[in-house]
């Protein structure tokens, strides 16, 4: 897997500038559940071999692409056992040798049939997971890679759906 996406990476990072990518999509939802330990140790792999590819693209060819990896990306909770695992570990290499730079730059969520306002507390409760469980005691910065009022399964009885047409 590691070679896979390494030279998946290279040729996207050589030919194109790719250098940001979003892990693993809501993995909490995955079927019989992922383990926090397997996620991570998964994730330090993916991490290592999205990061070697573009500091090779970079020497190799005198580029100077910042790469930028995401995850956990969550569709529940930001502050679960697996988001929490993963700031533990985050700077934490497959090798257990410490991780320079971390596994992710950025921390990754989604976010449906909520009101724009459930933003603000989600966040502050992410940012002071994130400095609690990292061993700097620092928090990523945070995307929403998937937002929206309401899923799309909901837009099927708009009657009882939060949605941009609701006044």
């Amino acid at each position: 897997n590691w070679t896979t996406l390494y030279a998946w990476v290279f040729h996207q990072a050589r030919t194109a500038g790719v250098c940001h990518y979003e892990y693993a999509n809501e993995p909490e939802t995955f079927a019989f559940k992922l383990k926090p330990g397997v996620y991570v140790r998964s994730l330090q792999i993916n991490a290592d071999a999205i990061h070697s590819a573009i500091a090779d693209v970079n020497r190799l060819y005198g580029m100077s692409l910042t790469p930028v990896f995401a995850a956990p990306v969550l569709a529940g909770s930001g502050t679960s056992e697996l988001a929490r695992e993963m700031m533990r570990m985050i700077r934490t290499d497959f090798e257990g040798r410490r991780a320079d730079p971390p596994l992710v730059e950025w921390f990754c969520k989604h976010r449906y049939n909520s009101r724009p306002r459930s933003f603000v507390s989600e966040i502050d409760e992410m940012n002071s997971m994130m400095r609690a469980e990292s061993p700097d005691g620092e928090a990523l910065p945070i995307i929403y890679s998937e937002f929206n009022h309401s899923t799309g399964r909901m837009w099927a009885r708009p009657e009882t759906t939060f949605t941009c047409d609701t006044p």
